[in-house]
C-alpha cells in the first residue's frame, strides 16, 4: 500500500506539473498571438509602459510575479509596444532575444520562461516568472495528490481492521492448541463449540 501510494504521489505530482507547463504555454502562444494581430506601428517613448485604464477595474490580491510580460519590437528593435508589467523587471524592460521559441531567460534575480514569435516583420515577447509557474504547479498538485495523501491512512486503517478480524479464527486456534497438553489426544473443538471458545479467548 506504501509502495503504490507512493508511486502514486510521483507520478501525479509530475502529471501535474507537466499538465500546467503545457497549459500556460499554450496561454503565451495565445497572448503572443493577440498581440500580433494589433495594428502596431509606431514606436514607444523611452522607458514608456502600456497600461491602459480598464472597466470595471478589479482588485484582485496577486503577486507582482504573477503578472505576464508582453514587449513587441519592429525590425529594427525598437520597442512598439511593452505592457505596464514590465516595470517589474530591474531594466524596467524585458531585454531583446534572439531565438525563437521557448526558453529560460534570467533577469536580474528571476528567472523567466519566454516565448519568442515573429509576425510582420514584429518580435514578441511573452514571458512569465519560473516563481509564479512554480506557485501554479504547486497548487494543481495539490489538488490531485491531497485526497490520494488523505485516503492512504484511511485504507491502512480499514485493511488492518479487516485483517485482525479475519485473522481472529487462527489467532483463537492457536491459543487453545498451545494450551492443550503435549500428549492430548482428544478431538480440538470445531463448529458452534469452537466459536463460542473463540469468543472467549477474544
Amino acid at each position: 500500500l506504501a509502495a503504490t501510494g507512493g508511486l502514486c504521489l510521483l507520478i501525479g505530482n509530475w502529471e501535474g506539473h507537466h499538465q500546467t507547463k503545457l497549459t500556460l504555454d499554450y496561454q503565451m502562444q495565445q497572448i503572443a498571438r493577440i498581440v500580433a494581430g494589433q495594428p502596431l506601428q509606431q514606436p514607444m517613448g523611452p522607458g514608456e509602459l502600456a497600461n491602459p485604464p480598464l472597466s470595471p477595474s478589479v482588485d484582485i490580491s496577486h503577486d507582482e510575479d504573477d503578472n505576464v510580460i508582453v514587449v513587441v519590437r519592429d525590425k529594427d528593435g525598437q520597442v512598439l509596444y511593452a505592457s505596464g508589467s514590465n516595470q517589474q523587471l530591474p531594466e524596467r524592460i524585458l531585454p531583446p532575444i534572439d531565438t525563437l521559441g521557448f526558453k529560460t531567460v534570467k533577469v536580474g534575480k528571476q528567472h523567466y520562461r519566454v516565448f519568442v514569435a515573429e509576425s510582420a516583420g514584429r518580435r514578441i515577447e511573452v514571458a512569465q516568472s519560473y516563481e509564479a509557474i512554480r506557485e501554479v504547479q504547486e497548487g494543481v498538485a495539490l489538488v490531485i495528490l491531497g485526497p490520494l495523501v488523505l485516503l492512504l491512512p484511511v485504507l491502512a486503517i480499514v485493511i488492518g481492521i479487516t485483517i485482525t478480524r479475519q485473522l481472529r479464527p487462527v489467532r483463537a486456534s492457536a491459543q487453545l492448541i498451545a494450551s492443550r497438553p503435549a500428549l492430548a489426544f482428544d478431538p480440538v473443538p470445531v463448529g458452534e463449540e469452537f466459536s463460542r471458545l473463540e469468543l472467549q479467548l477474544g
